[in-house]
């Protein structure tokens, strides 16, 4: 039976996959699946932005600014 890492890395795998076929929220719940400690950051809030991006598209403000923080708390400017 797999072990707890090699099912994290399956999910961080499916999360990355998902992610390049444009599934942001399919990647995000992917990632939840990754002990955070092992969730990239970059890839993390490049999932975060794009979301934002698709809720704001949206006109659903309070969703789109709580992704946008998330991705600017995980990798800073």
């Amino acid at each position: 039976m797999a072990n707890l890492k090699d099912l994290a890395g399956l999910a961080l795998k499916r999360a990355s996959e998902s992610f390049q076929r444009g599934d942001a929220a399919g990647a995000l719940d992917w990632l939840g699946k990754v002990p955070e400690s092992d969730r990239p950051r970059e890839l993390s809030a490049e999932i975060h932005y794009q979301l934002g991006r698709q809720e704001a598209g949206r006109g659903a403000w309070v969703s789109a600014d709580e992704h946008f923080r998330c991705a600017t708390q995980l990798v800073p400017s």
